[in-house]
């Protein structure tokens, strides 16, 4: 219940970056609406709830932002800096399945990271690893006002292009194509 009651509070606060409003760049638009906030079922969901019963609601939310994201990334390499996790495995391997999870990557499409005491430092390895195509998570960057810190540092790098903050997590692009942007999305 207080699940609930605390999303239903995030969201009416966030309500004014929902599904793309204000967004003026094509490739960051189609990203929100069709990655971050796509509602309709994808053909896996159900298939991944009876294989993984028992998930927490907002874990099963973040899992299906994975599965989206494996999807629209199609890259063969996820780096997993942060915990492992079977659900997120399964949840990725689902959504793309060429994607190979792995903790040492050669030359990463995906990279997910945790916002921990570390993250400052597996943020300068990811930049070393990095293609210029792929795309960074970084999970709880509002989990404390240093963890904010460091997550606006990080969207602010000169080698990060466009950022998105989800409230759960941020994802960082590093594509030199795009206009550096930063956006704070309803998710």
């Amino acid at each position: 219940m207080f699940y609930k009651i605390r999303r239903m509070a995030l969201w009416l606060r966030r309500c004014p970056y929902s599904r793309g409003f204000g967004v003026q760049s094509p490739s960051a638009y189609r990203f929100i609406r069709y990655v971050v906030n796509e509602h309709y079922p994808y053909y896996g969901y159900d298939d991944l709830s009876r294989a993984i019963p028992g998930i927490a609601p907002s874990w099963q939310r973040q899992c299906r932002l994975y599965f989206r994201i494996a999807n629209y990334a199609q890259a063969e390499e996820w780096w997993e800096v942060a915990p492992e996790d079977e659900a997120v495995r399964a949840y990725v391997e689902a959504g793309c399945r060429k994607t190979r999870l792995t903790r040492h990557a050669d030359r990463p499409g995906v990279i997910r990271m945790a916002m921990d005491s570390g993250a400052k430092e597996a943020f300068a390895r990811c930049l070393a690893k990095a293609p210029p195509e792929a795309l960074l998570i970084v999970e709880g960057i509002h989990r404390s006002k240093s963890a904010l810190r460091l997550w606006r540092r990080m969207a602010d790098h000169p080698r990060t292009s466009v950022s998105f903050d989800l409230y759960t997590c941020g994802i960082l692009f590093f594509d030199k194509k795009r206009i550096k942007q930063h956006y704070i999305v309803n998710f």
